[in-house]
């Protein structure tokens, strides 16, 4: 099995399939922005990288062990930082578009070679990159149809 997580559109960024079981949230304004929950006994890190207060956010899960979950939940103020920054790069991510709390759009990404600085600019262009993308692609075979 995949250690990648499992994201379904349209629902919430903090539990993105219906049968995700929530861990701990760690860190909450207006909902959850920060946390643990599991799927299918894989425990994963959840992150809004960016818009919090906006309509669109920028999602990272990360796959953890439970070592890094009880690492996790002990951890607090800067250390929780540093931690959740050190589990974010180096490895493969899910990073998710989501527009007014409800994800819209999920990708694979390799953080492997970013600082924990250069990691949510670098996700937010390359996510930008992919949507438009998309958008060119849709247009264009739209425009095919009509």
């Amino acid at each position: 099995m995949s250690d990648q997580v499992t994201v379904a559109l349209r629902e919430p960024p903090w539990l993105p399939t219906v049968d995700t079981e929530p861990v701990e949230t760690l860190s909450h304004y207006d909902g959850p922005l920060l946390g643990v929950f599991r799927q299918h006994d894989v425990p994963y890190l959840f992150r809004c990288l960016g818009g919090e207060l906006g309509r669109a956010q920028l999602w990272l899960y990360v796959p953890l062990t439970d070592r890094d979950v009880a690492a996790l939940q002990s951890a607090e103020g800067a250390a929780l930082d540093a931690l959740v920054d050190s589990l974010s790069v180096g490895r493969q991510v899910t990073v998710a578009l989501a527009g007014e709390a409800r994800l819209l759009y999920a990708e694979q990404q390799d953080t492997s070679g970013l600082t924990p600085n250069e990691l949510a600019p670098s996700l937010i262009g390359r996510v930008r990159e992919s949507v438009a993308t998309i958008n060119r692609r849709t247009e264009d075979l739209t425009n095919s149809i009509w």
